[in-house]
């Protein structure tokens, strides 16, 4: 799986998950089994990751998580939340 980026002092990711399993998904929305699939998506604010994520979420069945660049939990997004 894609290594956690480096990112700049006020930039985010955000990271995406089947709800009812947990397993990684792709910047496609698929199922995340090679090295080269894009796991996390850079935002360059919370604000930004925040309305991508609550887009992502409608669907019902994939969850989102954002991190800082110190891998701290922002928040966590789910189709409940």
């Amino acid at each position: 799986m894609q290594q956690f980026p480096v990112l700049r002092e006020n930039q985010v990711v955000l990271m995406r998950a089947e709800f009812n399993t947990g397993h990684i998904l792709d910047e496609n929305l698929n199922l995340a089994l090679h090295d080269g699939q894009i796991v996390y998506t850079i935002f360059d604010s919370i604000d930004t990751a925040l309305a991508a994520a609550e887009n992502i979420v409608k669907n019902g069945t994939i969850e989102c998580v954002i991190y800082t660049k110190d891998r701290e939990l922002v928040k966590y997004v789910t189709p409940k939340n």
